[in-house]
């Protein structure tokens, strides 16, 4: 591409074909840009989904194995089965 001089009006029309070219190679470079940004964002998008999915259940699983019902059954168990010193606890499941 020439350098643009003002002063020069002879090939003003040429001048305009190579702006035109030159900015629609900018639109597309920065286009392109833009969709891999897009991509990104729908990558990141989904990991923090999966994410959450994935905290979801295991605050459920926590909530599970911490809430007073298993307290109460590991109580219940010890009670049951205790003989002596030896205590077995019995985690009983859901």
């Amino acid at each position: 591409m020439t350098d643009f001089d003002p002063n020069n009006m002879s090939d003003t029309y040429y001048y305009g074909e190579e702006i035109s070219a030159y900015t629609y190679a900018t639109l597309r470079r920065h286009q392109f840009n833009l969709e891999s940004l897009e991509e990104r964002l729908q990558r990141m998008e989904n990991t923090t989904a999966t994410m959450k999915e994935k905290w979801r259940r295991g605050d459920e699983a926590m909530r599970d194995f911490t809430g007073p019902d298993t307290c109460l059954k590991v109580l219940a168990s010890y009670d049951r089965y205790s003989q002596g010193k030896a205590c077995t606890f019995i985690y009983a499941m859901k």
